[in-house]
């Protein structure tokens, strides 16, 4: 994020606690990936997104779900960090999401 913001980028971090996680050259937004108003606002002049799945979250799959629908939807570009390996198990949550961004075109 500081990286992009330091070359120039604008840059919007969405995170449930914006005002826990400021950074300069960054303007912090409030998401909760179950509210799909605060995902609406968080994309708002949002053309690119990058999007990972916080530890602990079993079924990355449907956690982002409504996140990755509303992002495939009105942006041009969504990238997904998943893990090493998940390709080799279309079974696995994170290669859900992988598959997911991937068929979307």
């Amino acid at each position: 994020v500081e990286t992009l913001a330091v070359a120039g980028e604008e840059v919007v971090a969405a995170t449930r606690r914006p005002e826990a996680e400021a950074r300069p050259g960054v303007k912090q937004v409030r998401l909760d990936v179950a509210d799909g108003s605060s995902i609406e606002a968080a994309l708002e002049d949002v053309d690119r997104v990058f999007v990972m799945s916080p530890p602990g979250v079993l079924a990355a799959d449907e956690y982002l779900g409504l996140l990755l629908d509303k992002a495939l939807a009105r942006v041009r570009k969504v990238v997904v960090q998943t893990a090493d390996g998940v390709q080799y198990d279309e079974g696995q949550p994170l290669r859900k999401v992988e598959r997911r961004v991937e068929e979307s075109g």
